[in-house]
């Protein structure tokens, strides 16, 4: 989590600030796969089996390697800031550049950032009730999104007398109709303060409606479409929300010069798609990996959120250790239009109609709570951040949570040995893999 807050400059002396920190980090555990020796153990019980062949123990090997260790390091990161900032009675700025370098726990991922804030304030006349109205665009896609770039493709090779040439294809649909998405937002807030502004808050409740949103699309692959998607302006959503704040001044020394101050903030948020044009939803969060079942982990829907997850109903497993999962009866008008569903039973094997919404990654609310203490020149900051309700996709647990990894020579977790679950069976993405956040 990265919290960026702005702060203004102040009237009065020109002055410049330097802050800087370094931090360490290291992964808290780690998955828990099965060592070289385990993974080789079952290897033989299945050839004794007869569920794997023979030459299966050839490959096997001696080694013991924890690769998940191999591969992990403790990150070091630091960054750097420094401000200026200034201003008279009714005018202020502050300019502040920032180089953060922030190395990751897996060895080779990291981030290096170099950036610049600046902004000013003019103060007009002050007041305890606020509104507010603004237009805003965002393009919120990479440069030259809307043509359609090439790159060499080895599928496109041909030959020309006796050399094989490698052609170039496009690897995105054009669409010079693209515009910035555009976003609409109203506020009203109410702030406060009491005991001489010891105790000081604010209760904002806000709403935003971005509309020509920028979603990628299936589309047909004829005439002038060369791949199965398009970037599109299509639909439009809502964000509401309310913010409450409340910030307190705990305790003040003039002789020591000691302060301590604290402040809270709880914010529940809701988003809803409103409309997605022609389209009944569109198909996100694709699953890669090793999962059996192709296909996506998320759709966006008119009348849900966006981070809404759509699949199969996990029930549990049969007597022969196969994943079950709720079957459903839908009807629908002639447009084929879904007027209504009901519960039939279980099925092995989920189709279409057996999708539901199993999950929101979006929280039921966040809080926040920060604290200052200062003590004449020097300051010290903290942040505690909860979000509660989240659901979450546990991605690791598909891919490597299922015995069946071992018949295509793959290790798995450890975990999975005590699940009733079939060593044919394979890993389908249902609500199993839907976890309280």
């Amino acid at each position: 989590m990265v919290l960026i807050e702005t702060k203004n400059g102040r009237a009065g002396q020109a002055t410049m600030e330097y802050d800087t920190y370094v931090a360490a980090g290291t992964a808290p555990r780690q998955l828990g796969f099965l060592s070289g020796d385990e993974n080789r153990a079952i290897v033989h019980s299945l050839v004794n089996l007869g569920r794997l062949t023979a030459s299966r123990l050839a490959s096997l090997g001696t080694a013991n390697t924890n690769w998940e260790r191999e591969t992990e390091r403790t990150s070091l990161s630091q960054n750097h800031n420094v401000s200026f900032a200034g201003g008279n009675q009714t005018t202020t700025f502050r300019a502040s550049p920032n180089y953060a370098d922030q190395q990751g726990v897996v060895i080779s991922n990291g981030f290096t950032r170099l950036q610049a804030r600046r902004n000013g304030n003019h103060e007009a006349l002050d007041g305890t009730l606020r509104v507010g109205y603004g237009l805003q665009g965002n393009l919120a896609v990479p440069p030259y999104a809307s043509l359609a770039p090439l790159a060499a493709d080895n599928q496109a090779r041909y030959v020309f007398g006796n050399t094989i040439y490698t052609g170039v294809v496009p690897t995105v649909n054009a669409n010079p109709d693209l515009k910035w998405e555009q976003s609409a937002q109203s506020n009203i807030a109410f702030d406060f303060g009491f005991m001489d502004a010891r105790f000081s808050g604010s209760l904002e409740n806000y709403s935003t409606k971005t509309t020509d949103l920028l979603l990628t699309v299936p589309v047909s692959q004829t005439g002038s479409s060369f791949v199965s998607t398009q970037l599109r302006n299509i639909g439009s959503l809502r964000n509401r929300g309310v913010e409450a704040s409340l910030d307190a001044r705990l305790y003040e020394c003039a002789n020591t010069g000691v302060k301590l101050t604290a402040g809270l903030v709880f914010s529940p948020e809701r988003n809803k798609v409103l409309d997605l044009g022609k389209a009944d939803y569109i198909e996100t969060a694709y699953l890669f990996g090793s999962s059996p079942q192709s296909g996506h982990a998320a759709r966006i829907v008119p009348g849900q959120p966006i981070g809404t997850f759509y699949g199969p109903q996990f029930v549990g497993f049969n007597a022969t250790g196969q994943q079950t999962f709720t079957k459903f009866t839908v009807t629908r008008d002639v447009n084929g239009t879904e007027t209504g569903r009901a519960a039939d039973g279980v099925t092995t094997s989920p189709g279409g109609d057996d999708k539901i919404v199993i999950g929101n990654a979006n929280p039921d609310f966040s809080l926040g709570l920060r604290s200052n203490a200062t003590w004449k020149r020097c300051d010290a900051s903290w942040l505690w951040r909860l979000e509660q309700g989240r659901d979450v996709f546990n991605y690791t647990a598909l891919v490597y949570g299922t015995k069946s990894n071992v018949l295509s020579d793959r290790n798995f977790l450890r975990s999975a040995l005590s699940s009733p679950e079939s060593v044919s069976e394979p890993s389908i993405f249902s609500s199993r893999y839907v976890e309280d956040g």
